[in-house]
């Protein structure tokens, strides 16, 4: 990597403006623990990698996140933690891969002019996922068995969970520097299974929502049954839609750990290889199986939580197949409520209309005996034994009866304009009907335009 590179990798990590970090080591003369800045800048100054032929194992364990929060560590620290421990330079590529990323690099020295294999450098990031990620580089030397590492986890209680399993790995770090990469494997495995629970119990909870809850409740007389309009079949769906989102999220962080599982598997080997190589003697038999052990068990477990995830989700695509049947079968119910509702109203306005009908009727009947009743009753005519008598001012009914009868239809016609004016219904209803006049007689129009049809 070109340190043009390197610098621009570096400045996008976000520091700390102190160190915090947790050294674990087998070392006497490093600190084993939580460290602050001036004895975290000791520790370096005072370590050499492959100083003594002796086992030397140390790890540090940084909490945040480069990606996205500040790492437990200062910038000039961060730097000269990467060159102490010899951690090569694609681990910075590693940490910003959002997918997850594994590799394994060999170092080389020259012994009686010959050069060969001398220690393997290990780096891993897992994907970015909702239980958190963690990326982890070592330099291990398989002639001693000697281990330099650095861990960074999102949180600080993911850091304790790692160390409280590196110092309970202690003797089997001292057989084998691999022990270290399989607990973190472990360590993977353990959020995937937090993960899957989570999701479990979730899709438990809402299968027994879509069970108990009622999807129509009886009236209060038992003929008919009503809608129960508090069944929130909708929101049902909508989480059952991001659980199944989340399940195969979660199937691509379980599809990483197997793929880094078989990484570790061929990690074990090439660690055979370097020490036959170097002279050293291969791992014991015991120390081998108890290498491999715990890399099966996850293995298996991985294989069992991908068919648990796939029943997981045929369970989900199930209860969504079924709530989408009950939605339908409810919209089906409320159109038959609508209908059975405008079917009664037809009812009542059918009889409303009847009766109005009977007392226009009875209107024509009374309405020419009424009109005679009241000009002979208003004084024009006066009935005397040989003739009929006209008053002089007949004309005054006739001018005032015509003029109160237009002024009431004109302001009948005014009411009625306002009326729908202030209606945004009818408006709007009314000026739907006049645009589609209006396209229908433009279209006319152009229909028989000579220069259009041209």
């Amino acid at each position: 990597m070109e340190k043009e590179q390197f610098e621009e990798l570096i400045n996008r990590i976000t520091f700390a403006d102190s160190t915090e970090a947790f050294w674990y080591s087998h070392t006497p003369t490093a600190h084993h623990g939580w460290v602050n800045g001036a004895t975290f800048t000791d520790n370096l100054r005072s370590y050499e990698w492959l100083s003594s032929k002796q086992q030397q194992i140390d790890i540090v364990v940084l909490s945040g996140s480069p990606r996205f929060t500040k790492i437990g560590s200062t910038k000039e620290e961060f730097q000269v933690l990467l060159e102490r421990f010899r951690i090569p330079r694609p681990y910075l590529h590693a940490i910003f891969c959002n997918n997850g990323q594994f590799a394994y690099l060999i170092g080389h020295s020259t012994i009686d002019a010959n050069e060969t294999r001398s220690s393997l450098h290990i780096i891993m990031q897992t994907p970015h996922s909702v239980i958190g990620a963690f990326s982890v580089a070592l330099s291990i030397s398989p002639a001693s068995g000697s281990v330099a590492g650095l861990i960074i986890t999102e949180n600080r209680q993911d850091c304790d969970i790692i160390i409280r399993a590196l110092e309970a790995r202690r003797d089997q770090i001292d057989e084998c520097p691999l022990h270290i990469f399989t607990l973190l494997c472990e360590d993977l495995d353990r959020r995937n299974e937090k993960w899957r629970e989570h999701w479990d119990m979730g899709l438990v909870q809402a299968e027994r929502h879509v069970g108990t809850t009622s999807y129509y409740s009886a009236a209060s007389n038992g003929s008919r049954r009503a809608i129960n309009p508090k069944v929130p079949y909708e929101s049902v769906v909508r989480d059952l839609q991001a659980l199944t989102t989340n399940l195969t999220w979660l199937g691509a962080t379980n599809n990483f750990e197997q793929s880094a599982l078989r990484f570790a598997t061929s990690l074990i080997q090439i660690y055979q290889d370097i020490r036959v190589e170097l002279g050293s003697p291969p791992l014991r038999s015991s120390a081998y199986e108890r290498v491999w052990q715990p890399i099966r068990y996850l293995e298996n477990a991985t294989e069992m939580r991908q068919h648990q995830m796939a029943g997981l989700q045929q369970r989900a695509d199930s209860q969504i197949r079924v709530l989408y049947s009950r939605i339908t079968q409810r919209d089906s119910l409320l159109n038959l409520e609508i209908a059975d509702d405008s079917r009664r109203i037809a009812l009542f306005s059918r009889e409303d209309s009847i009766a109005v009908h009977t007392i226009s009727i009875m209107t024509l009947f009374f309405l020419p005996a009424t009109l005679v009743a009241t000009i002979c009753s208003s004084g024009i005519f006066e009935f005397q034994e040989d003739t009929i008598v006209v008053a002089r001012q007949w004309w005054i009914l006739l001018v005032v009866t015509v003029g109160l009868t237009v002024v009431i239809l004109i302001t009948w016609t005014l009411y009625l304009r306002w009326a729908r004016n202030s209606d945004p219904i009818v408006s709007a209803s009314t000026e739907g009907r006049n645009a589609q006049s209006d396209g229908k007689h433009v279209k006319m129009a152009r229909g028989f335009d000579p220069i259009s049809r041209q």
